[in-house]
């Protein structure tokens, strides 16, 4: 889910649905000591497409499920919604008192776009066919999961994508939309550092102890496990905090 002002003040949030597509668009409401909704509009991206050879492709996932929609961000200077298509790609679109404009466009697939795939009833999961691999792909590695700006006066800055399927994050130029670079938050001293990240969330305000602002990622394999009540190891996810000067863009 993503929060965002309008240019009227009105507050929205964009929210994905579990195993499909779909975006919703709803205005937050205050109704006396608590915040309610109002659907305003919705937005299906894709499950299928059509290749540059003119072949059709459709993402594979679980029996039932559709090609989901993760992280979700909107720029809030120029009211452009990014939304994180997990086994698809990044894609772009403008949104105006709260309703999709025109059709999204996509900013950049996954590596595993156009790859074929199926579903292993006994693995319990997609098998990606790598050596049929067309090349139609971009550089992010599947899922493409939490995506945050960080903001670097009106216009400039950096969009944060996680790349989930390598454990690294790529980084755009909020303006432009050029590539900038990749990197990793690996381990440290006294702590391990993220994978398998599921989402993330950056201000660019100086804090005690992040003089360059705040990057929060989630770490959805942190170690050591924890123990459970039987005693058996279970996996542990947390978050880890960095100063975000390094996304500064010089």
């Amino acid at each position: 889910m993503g929060t965002f002002t309008d240019s009227d003040g009105t507050a929205y949030a964009l929210v994905s649905r579990r195993s499909t597509p779909e975006v919703g668009s709803f205005r937050l409401v205050a109704e006396g000591a608590t915040v309610s909704y109002r659907p305003v509009d919705r937005l299906a991206l894709p499950s299928t497409f059509t290749l540059p050879d003119g072949s059709a492709w459709s993402p594979c996932a679980d029996p039932g499920d559709g090609p989901q929609v993760e992280g979700t961000v909107v720029d809030p200077a120029t009211g452009v919604a990014y939304l994180a298509q997990e086994t698809v790609g990044l894609w772009r679109i403008p949104v105006r008192g709260g309703r999709f404009q025109g059709a999204p466009q996509v900013v950049e697939h996954t590596r595993e776009y156009g790859v074929p795939a199926a579903y292993d009833a006994e693995e319990d999961e997609c098998v990606v066919d790598h050596a049929a691999d067309p090349g139609f792909g971009g550089r992010i590695a599947a899922d493409v999961e939490g995506l945050t700006i960080r903001q670097q006066g009106r216009y400039d800055g950096t969009l944060v994508v996680s790349s989930q399927g390598d454990d690294t994050f790529y980084t755009y130029d909020r303006r432009t939309l050029r590539p900038l670079g990749r990197f990793a938050v690996t381990d440290g001293r006294r702590v391990d550092g993220s994978q398998e990240c599921d989402g993330a969330a950056v201000v660019s305000t100086p804090l005690p102890g992040y003089p360059g602002g705040l990057l929060v990622v989630q770490d959805g394999a942190n170690t050591p496990d924890v123990t459970g009540p039987d005693g058996e190891a279970r996996p542990n996810t947390n978050f880890k905090f960095l100063d975000a000067g390094f996304l500064r863009q010089r």
